[in-house]
């Protein structure tokens, strides 16, 4: 039998290993409740089309009305279209009529569900950065509603712009824009929508990866367009992957010297592989050949890509 003194210090050693336990798994759950979550864990690219390939094809096109391309169609047409290619469907928002109703995107909802299509997203052509006073409350006004449009449609996923890079150069407008998308950010929140910042009007990734810094949301992303980088593109598309969201697939890019050549679609799929994205990839197709064929085409390659092992 142990002497009281030798049972009592083992107690008390038991006592204090069991409390520095605690301590530890008390500090690693506080330090896992205050880290941000990663956005991707693995590679799992979605497949997808964006409106905008056939957009001479529709009768509108931002707020305006255009006489359409034959054949003409209308977002009911293009989810017939993404049916026929087993593809996801990101309604952009410039094909809808300005006054489209709650009904009619419902309709249009059902319409998907019911041909097997998944909602993935929507696109506004905000102009936080060039806009002031009474114009610029209208398109934040304008870009909560689409938020709310987006949540109907059950999408998840909407995209904005930061600005072009000669008005994000400077401060004011930086600022302005950064604050426009932390106010629209919260209205995502609440809907359960992801806002995703374009890589647009040439800005860079540097830029674009500072300007997320300062919005400082969960709920915002990148919208990483794969032909948007002025120069560098592979290695700017690179720097931004493990922030993508939603991301948009071109069949051009702009290389070193900012000359326009064929994108190398391996290696886009290499850099989703490389970043662990998880999420949707919609086919933009921006050319001049025949929409619809060209986009068949280069979805197929695309999905080719995507679905080839490294």
């Amino acid at each position: 039998m142990l002497p009281a003194n030798r049972r009592q210090f083992l107690a008390i050693a038991a006592a204090s290993t069991v409390l520095a336990q605690q301590s530890v798994q008390g500090q690693e759950t506080a330090s896992q409740a205050n880290a941000k979550p990663a956005y991707a864990s693995r590679y799992l690219a979605r497949p997808a089309i964006a409106a905008y390939s056939l957009r001479q094809h529709f009768s509108w096109s931002r707020g305006k009305k255009q006489k359409p391309k034959s054949p003409a169609i209308d977002m009911f047409g293009f989810i017939d279209f993404c049916a026929e290619q087993d593809a996801a469907a990101e309604l952009t928002s410039y094909f809808f009529a300005p006054d489209v109703s709650d009904s009619e995107l419902l309709d249009l909802k059902r319409h998907a569900f019911r041909s097997g299509v998944a909602i993935c997203g929507t696109s506004i052509g905000n102009r936080f950065d060039e806009r002031t006073g009474a114009e610029l409350e209208k398109d934040i006004v304008d870009a909560e509603r689409w938020i709310d449009r987006a949540a109907l449609l059950g999408a998840s996923h909407i995209r904005f712009f930061a600005g072009k890079a000669a008005t994000l150069a400077d401060p004011v407008r930086f600022q302005r824009s950064v604050d426009s998308v932390r106010r629209c950010a919260k209205l995502a929140a609440d809907r359960g929508v992801m806002i995703g910042i374009e890589n647009h009007g040439g800005i860079t990734a540097e830029t674009l990866l500072r300007f997320l810094d300062e919005v400082d949301s969960d709920w915002v992303g990148i919208n990483l367009d794969t032909g948007n980088f002025p120069t560098n593109p592979y290695k700017q598309l690179a720097a931004c992957v493990e922030r993508a969201v939603h991301v948009q697939w071109k069949v051009a890019i702009r290389n070193e010297a900012g000359k326009k050549e064929p994108a190398d679609f391996a290696r886009f799929a290499q850099i989703l592989r490389d970043g662990k994205y998880s999420g949707y990839v919609a086919l933009e197709y921006e050319e001049n050949g025949d929409a619809f064929e060209e986009t068949e085409a280069a979805y197929k390659q695309m999905k080719l890509a995507l679905q080839t092992p490294a």
